[in-house]
């Protein structure tokens, strides 16, 4: 099977990954911290555990060029826009709601999730190639 193909089945398993990292946040974060403070752990947890599993997609996978890990990347960006966006609006939120996360002046950090999965493929290309 093609490997873009197969990176980009990949990401599929990530939404599982992100509901199992809401969870952490809602049964341990909101405990112990602020709503904002507990959404910005999240965020950085989440990015962590993408990382993790990035890694090892790419160890068993390994893309064959810089362009794939380019195409895979902004893809896994684009599907995760699209994904929360379509979330979000099912979930009865507003556009300005939905776009509110992506505020970094306000200090919600969800934007560095989509940014990090744009480039998460191509870093560890790198890494894995050098």
């Amino acid at each position: 099977m093609n490997k873009i193909l197969i990176h980009l089945l990949a990401w599929l398993p990530m939404i599982i990954l992100a509901i199992f990292n809401a969870l952490i946040r809602e049964w341990i974060f909101l405990d112990l911290f602020t709503e904002k403070l507990s959404f910005q752990l999240s965020t950085i947890t989440l990015i962590l555990i993408f990382t993790l599993y990035t890694w090892f997609i790419s160890r068993r996978w390994p893309l064959e060029s810089k362009k794939q890990a380019i195409i895979v990347g902004l893809a896994w960006c684009v599907l995760t826009i699209i994904f929360e966006t379509a979330l979000g609006f099912a979930g009865g939120q507003s556009t300005e709601e939905l776009l509110a996360a992506y505020d970094l002046a306000d200090g919600n950090l969800w934007a560095l999730v989509p940014v990090s999965l744009a480039v998460l493929p191509w870093v560890l290309f790198k890494f894995n190639n050098r």
